[in-house]
């Protein structure tokens, strides 16, 4: 029997145990204060279908892969600070909502949402951040009706949102927009974690953030709007699947796919956790921009060593893409620690950037005493410096900063290329007297 066969005759058999009556959700499967809710990451790349839908709908989503894992802490307001305590009383409860965002003196740390929750609605109608080390709390003027409850098919509801946090004199932040709802499908879904019955939300937000900084003659106003498929199910409180992208001219663009699931232990969050450089070899002239390319949630923090550098137009050492100016030649170790829900990860790269004089590439007595040939060059490169006999060192480094040759010449030497690909390369020379830098193409 063939596996398309015995895949055939367990959704038969699935669809006869669940195929009984639609899913109602209703308050009783909202979240509340002290619950914890694990989730896993899935590829955004991966091929399925997340539009199709309908009544008494079988959707089989088996194969989605887990590239990480988070959780949800849904936590009373004392737990978090206790000056919340006197906005959203001590049943007030929220969930974190970003660890820290923003640049240089601009930076605001641990955003939480404030719920409330009753028979007819689940809506955020508060807000706090922390800026400059003080908790800062604000109320929606227009709570974020989240889900209007009881949910079923068919249901299509419309609502606005609309909340402004004063974080100092010279700092205002918005958030306005609206949110629509539509149910728009029920049956049974198969997940790695489950197989489940549900019904499917469409939900598009619609919203515009607005930065007000005082001395600036006009905010930084964005624009997006975001569409999002969840799957809810009894008992849950958290979506078994959730699709959620931004929709541009009516393409869907999935960036971010989660589905409920309970904690692996085998997952190592170092797999999920890295950075690069967008260049590893430059000058003190140049700007290096780090990018953190992880695939797991969570704020960071940079160390770079020596600490001859500093971060450049805003950003700093917790920033997702730090740009820095070096003010010193040599080489740099760059540090990233990522903080995650499941675990810190270390990521060090030992004299990963490799940064030279300004002055060597810029003084022209130097490139004339230096000569490189041929040009391109075959398997071997000749090295001549003219008039200076003193002992020095040929370094050569490939684009990214790897150092590939490091041989000592007097006056003159002949270097292997022979097993070096094919390539744009940096050799650099310098003796007591002299420094220079050039470019090598090997072929």
């Amino acid at each position: 029997m063939s596996a398309k066969v015995i895949l055939t005759i367990v959704i038969f058999f699935i669809l006869i145990k669940f195929s009984f009556s639609q899913v109602i959700i209703t308050s009783s499967d909202m979240p509340v204060a002290g619950d914890t809710l694990r989730y896993s990451i899935a590829s955004p790349d991966i091929d399925y279908d997340f539009e199709m839908t309908g009544e008494n709908f079988f959707w089989n989503y088996s194969g989605l892969d887990t590239i990480g894992q988070g959780l949800e802490e849904y936590k009373y307001a004392y737990n978090v600070h206790m000056a919340y305590v006197m906005f959203f009383g001590m049943d007030g409860y929220g969930l974190k909502t970003s660890d820290s965002t923003g640049f240089g003196d601009f930076m605001i740390h641990d955003m939480y949402d404030f719920y409330h929750l009753d028979n007819t609605v689940f809506k955020a109608e508060g807000r706090g951040m922390t800026f400059q080390g003080m908790p800062i709390p604000s109320f929606y003027s227009d709570a974020d009706e989240i889900y209007l409850l009881p949910l079923e098919y068919c249901n299509k509801d419309s609502t606005t949102f609309a909340v402004t946090t004063a974080l100092a004199d010279f700092l205002t932040i918005a958030q306005s927009g609206s949110r629509v709802n539509e149910v728009v499908g029920w049956g049974v879904i198969i997940t790695p974690y489950d197989t489940l019955e549900v019904i499917k939300v469409k939900t598009i937000i619609d919203q515009i953030d607005t930065i007000t900084i005082s001395g600036l003659p006009f905010p930084i106003v964005t624009h997006s709007v975001t569409q999002e498929y969840k799957w809810l199910a009894h008992g849950e409180k958290y979506p078994v699947l959730k699709v959620s992208g931004s929709l541009m001219n009516d393409n869907f663009m999935i960036s971010d796919i989660t589905y409920r699931d309970i904690y692996h232990q085998s997952l190592d969050p170092a797999t999920y956790v890295g950075f690069l450089a967008d260049t590893t070899i430059g000058y003190t002239t140049d700007v290096f921009t780090l990018m953190d390319t992880s695939l797991i949630n969570g704020f960071r923090i940079w160390s770079i060593s020596p600490v001859d550098f500093e971060y450049v137009n805003g950003t700093g050492d917790m920033s997702e893409n730090p740009e820095v100016m070096f003010s010193a030649a040599g080489y740099y170790t760059v540090k990233m620690t990522k903080y995650t829900d499941y675990g810190n990860v270390n990521v060090l790269k030992t004299d990963y950037i490799y940064v030279m004089d300004s002055e060597d590439i810029n003084d022209p007595s130097a490139k004339n005493d230096i000569n490189v040939f041929p040009v391109p060059a075959h398997n071997i490169i000749n090295v001549v410096v003219n008039e200076y006999k003193e002992t020095g060192t040929v370094t050569i480094f490939d684009i990214n900063g790897r150092q590939m040759k490091n041989i000592r010449i007097r006056g003159s030497g002949v270097i292997d290329i022979s097993g070096m690909t094919p390539g744009v390369y940096i050799l650099r020379y310098a003796n007591e007297e002299i420094t220079g830098v050039c470019k090598v193409v090997v072929q």
